[in-house]
């Protein structure tokens, strides 16, 4: 910072994602964790006398590079004339070849002011590498490409999350990179907002969805969340009572008979930030509406997965409901 220079330190260019770094006060280095398309997590030292050095590497290094998605940075074009931004994953394997375009699986990040970045992903590895184009959406009220791109959420949530995905998936089928009538979107908290979202907007766009612990009910979550989001909907929604109307009209709930396809919906027992009343709700309306659907409800978990078990569960009970609702959907049977 005195001298305003700039030192490129060497062996940093295959990570595309620093995160809690940390500089020695009494000496020229610092640590971090890093990571790459394909380079999970590592803990990593640095001085100018020893140069570079892993500290200790994630146990999930034993996958090759090789049999790994490496992501590209897209910008498409929107609907309304803007643009939006993501990465996009190919299917990648070294064992098995396909003919045609892939289907596609639309991660919707959470948030829902957050970005997606270029660092180690394994929830697009896992969609990746078991044929799936894979489209991380950073739509527009996300951070990372400027202030008035991050503003569009002022009383837009639910709005450019939505159309920004189903903009993503219609340029990639344009571009031959992916199926759009084999179209998945799966997000987590607020992603999974707009998962539910997009499903009471654009019904049949999508062949199916993946839910976990995502908003149904605008009212109830401010009601019942945690202290730290009190007033988070106040910039994405507007304060209350003056913006019932825009909450009515934004809380899937209110929608949810417009919803027909086939979604699986994950939710933790002990969530605090996105309480499981919230599940509960649009579950009981998909019942009454007769949509095709699976509940799974996870004891000791809440706002997102920790227990290894969990972990394993969830990614089975998830490919099998897509093997069977969008894969195997519309194959005849062989006699």
């Amino acid at each position: 910072l005195e001298t305003a220079e700039l030192r490129a330190i060497p062996g940093l260019e295959d990570y595309g994602r620093l995160v809690q770094i940390a500089l020695n006060p009494a000496a020229d280095e610092l640590a971090l964790i890093a990571s790459g398309d394909v380079i999970p997590s590592r803990v990593l030292s640095w001085s100018s006398i020893d140069g570079l050095r892993v500290v200790r590497r994630s146990s999930t290094e034993r996958v090759a590079p090789a049999a790994l998605a490496r992501s590209q940075a897209l910008r498409w074009p929107t609907q309304d004339g803007a643009f939006a931004y993501g990465l996009y994953y190919p299917p990648t394997s070294e064992a098995y070849e396909a003919t045609g375009t892939p289907p596609i699986m639309v991660l919707v990040h959470g948030g829902p002011t957050s970005q997606r970045l270029q660092g180690y992903d394994a929830e697009a590895q896992f969609f990746a590498t078991r044929g799936w184009a894979v489209l991380q959406v950073n739509h527009r009220g996300g951070t990372g490409y400027g202030k008035a791109y991050m503003n569009k959420h002022y009383l837009g949530w639910g709005i450019y999350d939505v159309l920004d995905s189903i903009d993503g998936v219609r340029w990639l089928a344009g571009q031959g990179m992916a199926d759009a009538a084999r179209a998945v979107i799966m997000g987590g908290s607020a992603g999974g907002y707009t998962v539910l979202q997009s499903l009471v907007d654009y019904p049949g766009f999508y062949k199916a969805a993946v839910c976990l612990y995502g908003g149904a009910n605008q009212f109830s979550l401010v009601l019942d969340t945690h202290k730290f989001e009190a007033r988070y909907s106040d910039w994405l929604l507007g304060p209350l009572p003056e913006a019932a109307a825009r909450y009515r009209d934004r809380s899937p709930i209110f929608q949810a008979d417009r919803i027909k396809d086939a979604i699986i919906v994950f939710q933790g027992a002990e969530d605090q930030v996105v309480p499981q009343n919230q599940s509960d709700q649009i579950v009981a309306a998909l019942r009454r509406s007769g949509t095709p659907h699976e509940y799974i409800i996870y004891e000791g978990e809440g706002h997102g997965w920790r227990k290894p078990e969990t972990i394993e569960d969830f990614y089975v009970k998830a490919e099998r409901f897509l093997l069977q609702h969008v894969i195997y959907a519309d194959r005849k049977s062989v006699v």
